[in-house]
């Protein structure tokens, strides 16, 4: 990685934000962990409004998780996890993650039943009375978070124990991907969600909401990075809930995507406090597009673009915006143009070429796996061009 990342001239980069951060050589767990001992016992950590993990709660099940049997598996084995929008599939996630499982997020329970592959699956009440479950027809292990509540009410005390033997480089995290099964490791989820914390600075420790339904790339990433930051997180699982969860806990920023707001808009009302939306896309956005959903929402609306195989590519920093660019390159991001037929790398600023592919070279990127890759860099298949300040935007023509 190199340590300047120049798709975006120096005197437009905005002020204080750093163009490569170092990822720590931790588990996401680990890092978590460490942030959230040194918050009162009683602090909110995660909530949809129905079920509450505070700090102590929650730090139980991630210290003694790894100390039992309940997510043992295999070496090569994978626990998939269904990442619905409630508390508790964010704990199961996490809870496997910290059992130093293979872990594939599965945004959608019906998914189970053409899943082959998995040792266990974990699944929140909420996943298990609103999907097409039937845990009975499975040829795996289903687990719920009634599992991991002995847990949290054990007699033992917070305590550290030792880590699996595994070495985290080998534990792989898979996320859909737009060229299928994208295949993550905790460095790389972490590069990712470092990357957008720091991009989207938290405004002091008010929680963050994150919608039920949107891309799991961009809810991984706002989990984690707000679980590193110290920020609680709140899970609106609905418009109506999400509106109910800003006003009770003052949120200062929802994350959301494209494909959300417009099934299911956040209106809120004029008199309501004053928040902004970050609003995941896979394409351009029209202008007049998100301007709507400003209004629906009363909201600075500030887009981060990306996939399952890069995580955040490309954001509108909160120092600058304009309405037609998609935006600038995340820290520790380096989009390269390249030929989009040849996919030969163009030695030649963003800024002087009409049109360019993109590649994408980063410690985000998952794992080099298929014709996508050049090496360790992915071809994204998306067109873009830029203008004189280094604004990059996104053409709909992609490969």
């Amino acid at each position: 990685m190199p340590k300047t990342i120049a798709t975006t001239p120096s005197w437009y980069w905005p002020e204080g934000l750093k163009r490569a951060i170092g990822i720590p050589p931790f588990c996401i767990n680990r890092l978590i962990q460490a942030k959230w001992s040194e918050k009162s016992s009683s602090d909110l950590v995660i909530t949809d409004g129905t079920r509450t993990f505070y700090r102590d709660e929650f730090l139980k099940i991630l210290t003694l998780i790894n100390s039992t049997d309940i997510l043992k598996q295999s070496d090569d084995g994978i626990t998939g996890v269904v990442l619905s929008p409630d508390a508790e599939s964010f704990m199961l996630f996490l809870s496997s993650i910290a059992s130093h499982n293979n872990v594939q997020v599965i945004k959608n329970s019906d998914t189970l039943n053409y899943l082959s592959n998995l040792d266990a699956v974990l699944v929140s009440s909420f996943a298990e009375h609103n999907g097409t479950l039937d845990p009975n027809k499975l040829g795996y292990r289903v687990l719920s978070e009634k599992d991991l509540y002995a847990i949290s009410q054990a007699n033992s005390s917070i305590v550290e124990h030792d880590l699996s033997k595994r070495d985290p480089r080998s534990i792989k995290i898979y996320v859909d991907g737009k060229f299928g099964l994208a295949r993550h490791s905790h460095k790389s989820v972490l590069s990712q969600s470092i990357s957008f914390i720091k991009f989207f600075e938290p405004v002091n420790d008010s929680p963050w909401l994150i919608r039920g339904g949107i891309f799991p790339w961009l809810m991984i990433n706002a989990a984690i990075g707000c679980l590193l930051y110290g920020v609680p997180i709140l899970i609106g699982k609905s418009a109506e809930d999400a509106i109910v969860l800003c006003e009770k806990y003052q949120v200062s920023t929802v994350v959301s995507d494209l494909n959300v707001e417009q099934d299911d808009p956040l209106k809120r009302s004029k008199g309501d406090n004053r928040i902004r939306m970050i609003l995941g896309t896979g394409s351009s956005v029209q202008t007049d597009v998100r301007r709507n959903i400003a209004n629906n929402s009363k909201a600075e609306v500030l887009n981060v673009f990306g996939c399952g195989e890069t995580g955040p590519m490309l954001g509108s920093h909160p120092s600058w915006y304009l309405q037609e660019a998609t935006g600038i390159p995340f820290p520790n991001m380096n989009l390269i143009p390249i030929d989009p037929y040849t996919a030969d790398p163009i030695d030649t600023l963003w800024e002087f070429l009409d049109e360019a592919g993109i590649l994408a070279w980063s410690p985000s990127v998952a794992d080099p796996v298929g014709e996508q890759y050049i090496g360790n860099k992915l071809i994204t298949g998306y067109h873009a061009t830029a203008d004189p300040n280094g604004m990059l935007y996104i053409l709909d023509d992609g490969l």
